[in-house]
Formats: C-alpha cells, structure tokens, sequence
C-alpha cells in the first residue's frame, strides 16, 4: 500500500503507528494520521493546518477527547481502520490524478480529508474549516512542480505553445482534476488541461 510514498510519507504513517501506540489504542485511524502529517513541522501541509490554529498538540489533546486511551498495550500491534486504509488508497490515486511520481503529504492529508474519518472531526473541534483546508491543500504544488518552478526549463524551435498566449507549454501546461455531471447524473472526475500563463483550457480527459 505504501509503494509509491515518499519518504515523508512514509514517516507520517510511522508517526502515527507511534502515536497510536503511546495512546495505547488498538487502531490507527484518521486521526493518528493526522498527527503524522502534523509531526511534519516544516511541511506546507501542517503550516496550512496551523494556519487555522490547529497545533499537533492541541489536535493530540482532542484525539485523547474523541478516542480516550488505554494504559495497557499487551493487545498486540494497533491495525488500520477501514477509514484509514481508504484514505490511502485515495491519497495514491489524488497523487496519480494529479500525474506526480510519488504518494507525498499533501495526498495523504487530502486523503483523510476526504473520508470525513476521525480527524475531520478533530480539525472541527480545534475550529478548522474542512472544505477551506481542502482547498489550500489542493494548491499546494508537488516537490516534481517546486522543482520545475525553480528550474524552468526553456525549449525552443519547434516546442508546443499555448493557442491563446504563445508561451512554450513544456514550461505553463498545469492540469486540475474537476468532477462533471452528465445529463443522467452521473458524476465522472475529469483531468482539465489548461495554460498557468494565461489561464486558457487546453483539453480535458477523463481520469
């Protein structure tokens, strides 16, 4: 299941196997994930909760509140709720939807924000707006994106450019994932290709 995470992926599922276990509860849940992804204290994600006035403290204090604790921890090792595990499988296929290399932060935490788990009922109780922290969340940029707004990397000659702008698409092409509804009702996630220089839609396809 951890295949593709990065490195601080995976230690923000570690984080939260420990913190489970220094609670003495006999799952992980969304709620212990939460603390992982907070235990990255330099990450975009956990300043986006902090932002809100969400500390892992204090989101440790409302976990004890929800889950309670137990001072005997002989039950054997603690297992992911079915919530938990859905949230990762959603935050590897947010990260393929949104066509990254690797499972990072930011997918884990858009992953639990989307099962509406334990941790969501966290983040309310510490006064965070849910729908407002998903949407900061989804405009945080990958480490692949951060690298190639450092290093932009200039083609020319015959390089593909925007219809709309002129702008070399190797350099402005972005894409967001958009959920439609056809005339039946049914919702489908789209891929939505646009131009970052000029905002113009270049194709959409369905994921």
């Amino acid at each position: 299941m951890l295949d593709r995470f990065s490195d601080r992926a995976r230690s923000a599922v570690s984080v939260a196997e420990l913190e489970a276990r220094r609670m003495g509860h006999h799952h992980i849940g969304t709620e212990h994930l939460l603390l992982g992804i907070l235990s990255e204290a330099d990450g975009d994600e956990a300043a986006a909760i902090r932002a809100q006035g969400a500390t892992l403290d204090a989101a440790r204090e409302k976990v004890v509140e929800a889950v309670g604790t137990k001072l005997d921890t002989s039950d054997g090792d603690p297992q992911f709720t079915a919530r938990a595990r859905r949230s990762l499988e959603r935050a590897s296929r947010f990260s393929l939807q949104r066509l990254d290399e690797h499972v990072d932060i930011e997918h884990v935490l858009l992953g639990v924000l989307d099962v509406e788990g334990t941790a969501c009922q966290v983040l309310r109780r510490l006064g965070v707006d849910v729908a407002g922290l998903r949407r900061a969340v989804d405009t945080i940029p990958t480490n692949e994106a951060k690298i190639l707004e450092a290093e932009p990397v200039r083609i020319a000659g015959l390089s593909p450019r925007c219809p709309s702008c002129g702008e070399v698409l190797a350099t402005v092409l972005n894409h967001r994932v958009l959920t439609a509804t056809d005339e039946a009702g049914t919702e489908r996630d789209m891929i939505v290709s646009f131009c970052s220089a000029c905002g113009a839609a270049l194709g959409a396809t369905p994921t």
